[in-house]
């Protein structure tokens, strides 16, 4: 039986990607716990010794936070070309719903290039906000009053502010896509007497990972409120989303996939034979 690869290698990429950001934001979740750590009052209050401290440890796990941060972009670009083929082949090459499966290609555009852009960013900031960590910064205005780390730590909390929408913004879109295939899949079934393209439990598997996608949407976003409550949240929903129902849902979908674009194909030719036919009856009369 034919399988398809980019599906596997996307499942793969995601399932390794989330892993390394599981571990990340495990090991984030870790050091606000640890009051010998993480202070709150001495963060608001800015004390330079404080944030000296802190920044070695955002130093020591820089190279863990962009290896997931590249997994993640390789994972997109391989998840896109699955889900171009899905909104080609339930759209019947482009003659049914055609806005909402345009809808659909144009969020797994949207999304892989923001991805790819966004962490092309983040780790060209993170590069200029570690090089400046390593300057004179504690003795800026020449009192050792150590004004640059405090400017340096503002400039982070900027910096980090964009990548979290950007971030949030990736869960949104993956939530659009499986949405709407799951919709686009049940509407196929009805007043059809052709078999699906894609099986009922495997649409239905994927509008549970797009519902858990919008509800990780809003825990990221609610991080602003409180941030050590709504990153646990966040943590549990993508464990149970990305590392175990997304790779399952991708391989699924590499079973059926080449057998639906076998099917789409044999429909497209039967089709153009029958347009062509009507066309040759036409000019004989």
């Amino acid at each position: 039986k034919m399988f398809d690869l980019a599906c596997l290698n996307a499942a793969l990429l995601f399932f390794i990607a989330n892993v390394v950001r599981l571990i990340q934001n495990l090991v984030e979740l870790k050091h606000y716990l640890n009051k010998e750590e993480f202070s709150w009052e001495k963060w608001k209050a800015l004390d330079v010794n404080y944030l000296q401290s802190i920044w070695q440890i955002r130093v020591n796990e820089a190279d863990l936070s962009f290896i997931g941060d590249m997994l993640n972009v390789l994972a997109w670009l391989s998840f896109s070309i699955p889900i171009l083929q899905i909104g080609w082949i339930l759209s019947k090459g482009g003659k049914r719903y055609i806005q909402i499966h345009s809808l659909m290609m144009g969020l797994v555009i949207v999304g892989t290039s923001v991805e790819i852009v966004a962490n092309l960013m983040k780790r060209g900031q993170v590069d200029a906000l570690q090089f400046l960590s390593g300057l004179n910064i504690n003795n800026w205005t020449g009192s050792n009053d150590g004004t640059g780390w405090r400017v340096l730590e503002m400039l982070h909390i900027v910096t980090d502010g964009i990548t979290l929408w950007v971030d949030a913004f990736e869960w949104l879109a993956m939530s659009g896509i499986f949405i709407i295939i799951y919709f686009s899949s049940s509407l196929e079934k009805k007043g059809s007497t052709e078999p699906p393209s894609f099986g009922t439990k495997w649409s239905q598997l994927g509008l549970l990972i797009g519902i858990l996608c919008f509800i990780d949407f809003i825990a990221s976003i609610l991080r602003l409120l409180n941030w050590i409550v709504f990153l646990r949240i966040s943590l549990a929903i993508s464990f149970m989303n990305t590392i175990v129902l997304l790779p399952i849902w991708l391989v699924i979908l590499g079973t059926q996939l080449p057998s639906a674009r076998s099917q789409s194909d044999y429909n497209e030719a039967t089709n153009d034979d029958h347009d062509m036919a009507i066309i040759n009856s036409s000019c004989k009369q």
